[in-house]
């Protein structure tokens, strides 16, 4: 049971177009969709035609997910600046309430200041979240870590997507 997932980010800078976040429960025909504006939306597969859930009461969630089998929760990721710690969020798809996950620990990650932008959740671990993001250390850099679905803990340090590439090339271990 695949879980999609897309991001679509428009020129911030003159706020043209909005931020479009997709995310959908594998056994439904709904997607769920974040936008600028800090709601969150359903979005019918068959026809296109979206409803508000409710405010999230934030525009920095990027990235939806859903665990497998979960009908209650989906999940995204948030950087609400350089002054905020970057976390799992867990968000309501009745209420579109959001309960924001403790940070992600810098010095688990060995990684200064971390910024997600993605998250998949997969049927083979259903408890894992696998995060994709940025630190700006020596110029940017994009990495890839784990986090715990349920505390939002970081479980290990996070791995140079360089790093990954060249590791799999040369082994055939694509992890």
């Amino acid at each position: 049971d695949p879980v999609n997932q897309i991001s679509v980010r428009v020129d911030s800078a003159t706020q043209t177009g909005f931020v479009v976040t997709l995310g959908h429960f594998s056994s439904s025909p709904v997607l769920y969709m974040t936008e600028n504006q800090g709601s969150l939306r359903t979005v019918d597969q068959a026809t296109g035609a979206t409803t508000g859930v409710g405010s999230l009461g934030t525009s920095a969630i990027d990235g939806l997910s859903s665990r497998p089998g979960d009908q209650t929760y989906i999940y995204g990721v948030t950087a609400e600046g350089p002054t905020q710690p970057s976390r799992l969020v867990k968000i309501s798809v009745a209420t579109a309430a959001v309960t924001l996950l403790p940070a992600f620990d810098s010095a688990t990650l060995e990684i200064p200041n971390p910024t997600p932008y993605a998250v998949a959740i997969s049927s083979a671990a259903p408890d894992i979240a696998v995060i994709a993001g940025v630190a700006i250390n020596n110029g940017l850099q994009y990495y890839i870590w784990k986090a715990d679905i349920n505390t939002g803990a970081a479980l290990g340090p996070a791995i140079s997507t360089a790093t990954w590439k060249r590791r799999e090339r040369s082994t055939g271990d694509d992890r």
